[in-house]
């Protein structure tokens, strides 16, 4: 199981067929709980990074120190009086890789690069909780300092067996990670766009409390539990809801497929409900998540025996690179059912070695200036006509006609913002703006 946390980088949005998705309904906000509780008040053991240098070491270190903290007193604050404060405490302490980690309950580890095959296709991922070895791997060797704060905070949500806040409306989701004020939650998949607009919500605390109950960490353990202090009329709050597999299966027709760029492929994701929590009338939620860090809820309708599925349909303006499907029901997620697959493209064959892409520095700044609204769209389409007329940009005739009044849509400007910052390569930003000139956002006459 891997939960995923990625930085929002939205180039293009991937083309899905949905077939069995239902008819449009009421709109559903989703906080689904994943399969897996604490059994007491944690110690998150953070283990030094090695090799790296001693300012991104103190930062990544600091970070998760941060991080353990902001979730112990945001916790605190809304402890109920029917609850011993002391069974909500979350505690920390750094250890050395050659350190005894007997009193560990969870570890917090730092990589070069992020551990399995999906790291070598692009696949944007930068940390993500594994409840089997009770370990967060934390990718952030090129993540700004900014940013590093808001990716562990979440990963320790996973650990606390809090799943993805989302809604199946994918322009929802998209203001959520976007719009200059606070997101709803910590949990929403990617992460927003500007640091300072996520937080632990008492969305996410209410949340806890309702997973664990007056018990706080000792709910699902098996150690006796102290008479918390009484207190008059104490208000309890639900008894806590222990770790639910909603589905016998969850599968995928292809792990892997291969297409040409003129041909196109679909797939199916299937399932079957536990018959046990399984109710007509009810939703199961799919988050894909692409290989941009973007992702795509689908609302899906079972069949009266519980079964399920979802085709998804790629072509040649698909993403290439590694997909998570992530699918709820009843607000409940077995992580050890996450499906992953891989969409790419044949290789094309050269005569010759493939030109390497060259960019002067220059484009780069300009690009940056166009992200921060220091120069108009038109000085932008400059820098493009650059780009195509100096061969860097392959797509036929280099002359561009942009209407002034046309403005290009802001998501492009984040891209090059994103660029101008080293966030993304110049292979991907240049690939990106061959895209959009291909659909026509940016139009060539």
């Amino acid at each position: 199981m891997k939960i995923f946390l990625g930085i929002v980088i939205v180039f293009v949005t991937v083309i899905f067929l949905v077939g069995t998705v239902s008819e449009s309904s009421a709109k559903i906000t989703s906080y689904p709980a994943i399969n897996y509780r604490l059994d007491g008040p944690p110690l998150y053991c953070i283990v030094e990074p090695v090799g790296v240098e001693t300012k991104d070491r103190d930062n990544w270190v600091g970070s998760a120190k941060n991080a353990v903290l902001d979730w112990n007193s945001k916790i605190a604050s809304f402890v109920p009086e029917s609850s011993n404060p002391e069974y909500w405490e979350m505690n920390y302490k750094v250890i050395k890789v050659t350190d005894s980690r007997t009193d560990c309950s969870i570890f917090i580890e730092f990589y070069d690069e992020i551990k399995g095959s999906k790291s070598a296709f692009g696949y944007r991922t930068v940390g993500f909780f594994d409840p089997q070895v009770e370990t967060i791997s934390l990718f952030l060797k090129k993540i700004p300092y900014n940013e590093t704060l808001n990716i562990i905070i979440h990963e320790v949500g996973h650990t606390i067996g809090l799943g993805h806040y989302v809604s199946d409306n994918d322009d929802e989701n998209k203001k959520w990670r976007t719009a200059e004020k606070m997101a709803p939650s910590i949990m929403i998949p990617v992460a927003h766009v500007n640091p300072e607009f996520q937080t632990i919500t008492e969305l996410d605390v209410s949340r806890v409390l309702e997973l664990y109950g007056d018990g706080g960490f000792y709910a699902f353990s098996p150690k006796l539990i102290a008479t918390p202090p009484t207190t008059p009329e104490p208000t309890p709050i639900p008894a806590p809801k222990g770790p639910i597999r909603p589905f016998d299966s969850v599968n995928i027709t292809e792990q892997s497929i291969v297409i040409s760029k003129h041909e196109s492929a679909v797939i199916k994701i299937t399932g079957q409900i536990n018959e046990d929590i399984f109710l007509q009338g009810n939703y199961v939620l799919i988050v894909i998540k692409t290989p941009l860090s973007d992702f795509v809820v689908h609302k899906v309708r079972p069949t009266q025996a519980g079964y399920f599925e979802l085709p998804l349909r790629f072509d040649g303006k698909s993403p290439q690179g590694w997909y998570e499907a992530e699918t709820s029901y009843f607000e409940n997620i077995d992580t050890e059912m996450n499906v992953d697959f891989y969409f790419g493209f044949e290789q094309a064959k050269f005569l010759t070695e493939p030109k390497e892409i060259i960019i002067p520095s220059w484009v780069k700044k300009d690009a940056g200036w166009w992200a921060q609204n220091k120069i108009d769209d038109i000085k932008f389409v400059n820098v493009i006509e650059y780009l195509l007329s100096n061969g860097v940009i392959d797509i036929g005739d280099p002359y561009l006609n942009v209407d002034p009044a046309q403005e290009i849509p802001s998501w492009v400007k984040n891209t090059a913002g994103w660029w101008a910052k080293d966030k993304i390569d110049d292979l991907t930003f240049v690939s990106a703006l061959e895209y959009l000139i291909k659909i026509g956002i940016i139009k060539i006459e």
